[in-house]
């Protein structure tokens, strides 16, 4: 049994006499690791300056950090080794990210005699970089995207088969928001 393939991934009708001229892998690395962290603490004994931080409400804060990784490659009986890049893709072939999330809580902060409480406290803030292999060969049908051996060979300055990009957002909302003095430390 053949079944054949076009770089997009729509099956195309074959005979199955027909002959492979082809083959490619692709594998996908990655991790995810989710974390809830603890926000209460007191820096109040060796800590040069008083430090409290208390949280009620809402989920805890948790952070989010992960990897994924791409490898696409193959054999072709006339150009030999080749590295696909996912040219119609969006995703990039290797992305790192974090974020950290705290969702509507309710912070007590002190530190010295000043104190401040916010309720419905919500932060996201999050980051990544992205590396995009941007070569291959760019003529439309079963060889788009193929970055061959020989192909990457001829190219002098191999920086420009990287596409690297970084983003981040953050949001901070406080619907409600007091400061004052702490009487009972002055």
């Amino acid at each position: 049994f053949a079944s054949c393939f076009e770089a997009s991934g729509d099956v195309l009708s074959c005979s199955p006499n027909m002959e492979v001229t082809s083959v490619m892998w692709t594998v996908p690395f990655g991790r995810i690791f989710d974390e809830n962290l603890p926000l209460d603490f007191s820096l109040d004994n060796d800590f040069p300056l008083e430090v409290s931080l208390e949280s009620s409400g809402g989920s805890g804060p948790s952070l989010n950090v992960s990897w994924e990784f791409t490898l696409a490659f193959g054999f072709d009986g006339e150009d030999g080794f080749f590295l696909y890049t996912f040219p119609d893709e969006p995703e990039s072939e290797l992305a790192i990210q974090a974020e950290f999330s705290m969702e509507k809580q309710a912070l007590k902060g002190s530190l010295f005699y000043l104190s401040a409480e916010m309720d419905g406290f919500d932060v996201d803030v999050g980051a990544g970089v992205f590396v995009d292999i941007v070569e291959g060969d760019t003529i439309p049908g079963p060889k788009d995207g193929r970055l061959s051996l020989s192909e990457l060979l001829k190219i002098q300055d191999k920086s420009t088969l990287f596409n690297i990009g970084a983003q981040a957002v953050a949001k901070l909302e406080a619907p409600s928001v007091k400061l004052g003095l702490d009487e009972e430390s002055t």
